[in-house]
């Protein structure tokens, strides 16, 4: 899961008096990795493909895109927890990352 931080700078003058406070900004950084993922093969109209699904952190809110390739350079972009990366030939051997 991604981390939250919470910013406020402040300046001050030459002669060292602290101005005005700025306001809050939250930054969160992505989450990690699925840790969980599941591959198998898959028929699409005739064409062999990958599937690969995962399941998404509990703490994890809001809108990701997930971007899955594979070292034969296949990729697929999902907001949802799968995506299919096509077309693979017989015989080819696939890193997913």
């Amino acid at each position: 899961m991604g981390s939250v931080y919470v910013i406020k700078g402040f300046a001050w003058d030459p002669e060292g008096r602290q101005g005005e406070d700025s306001l809050y900004i939250n930054q969160m950084t992505r989450p990690a990795m699925p840790s969980i993922a599941n591959v198998s093969m898959v028929m699409n109209n005739g064409l062999a493909g990958i599937s690969v699904s995962w399941e998404r952190d509990e703490g994890v809110f809001g809108s990701l895109q997930y971007h899955v390739m594979s070292d034969q350079n296949l990729t697929c972009n999902s907001t949802s927890s799968s995506c299919t990366l096509s077309p693979v030939g017989c015989g080819e051997v696939h890193t997913v990352r």
